[in-house]
């Protein structure tokens, strides 16, 4: 006699709009979480934690997730996203919207992680019995990252002069060196010596 386990394998992925925001600009993130070919049955009741970094400020009420609940009580830092199930088949969409803080909380090249984490069951409700994430064969959760590279130009002027020691009625000349250590390109950038 054969026995067949029938259980969902999902996995939850994360985009990100902008690789490189500025200070104040707006990020738009999507979480995806979709049945994996091997998935035999549906999900229930799914779990999703959001973590933003120190750097990332949620914009309230920008969060949507089709057929789902929308949790902010417990941002900062974390927001929670439940839904009752996931049809085999079906894909689950959360969106929202996160502001790049201002200096001195982050910094022009800032690396800010975004964390989230699925985790559902096998059957629907309370059952001592089913697997449902907390570690064993099939953890039953799925994590996933992305990262935002605080973007920005990061304009630096040096200025030496040449001979130095200069001898009095000797020509003087000044040099100024200017770089981009970006991670952004600098636009219109003019440079005034007085």
């Amino acid at each position: 006699m054969a026995i067949i386990v029938r259980e969902p394998v999902l996995v939850l992925t994360k985009t990100n709009g902008s690789l490189l925001p500025t200070y104040g600009e707006m990020v738009y993130f999507t979480l995806t979480l979709r049945h994996l070919a091997a998935s035999t049955v549906n999900a229930y009741d799914v779990f999703i934690t959001d973590t933003l970094p120190l750097g990332l400020i949620y914009v309230p009420g920008s969060a949507a997730f089709g057929g789902g609940f929308v949790d902010e009580s417990s941002y900062p830092p974390t927001l929670i996203f439940t839904r009752t199930a996931l049809a085999l088949g079906d894909v689950a969409t959360i969106t929202y919207q996160a502001q790049v803080s201002n200096p001195p909380t982050v910094s022009v090249g800032s690396l800010l992680t975004n964390t989230a984490r699925a985790q559902w069951t096998s059957t629907p409700g309370d059952n001592p019995f089913e697997r449902t994430g907390s570690g064993g064969v099939n953890d039953y959760f799925s994590p996933t990252s992305s990262t935002v590279v605080v973007g920005g130009a990061d304009v630096q002027i040096v200025k030496r002069d040449s001979p130095d020691p200069v001898i009095a009625g000797a020509l003087l000349t000044y040099t100024l060196h200017v770089t981009n250590t970006g991670p952004s390109p600098a636009a219109n950038v003019m440079v005034t010596d007085a």
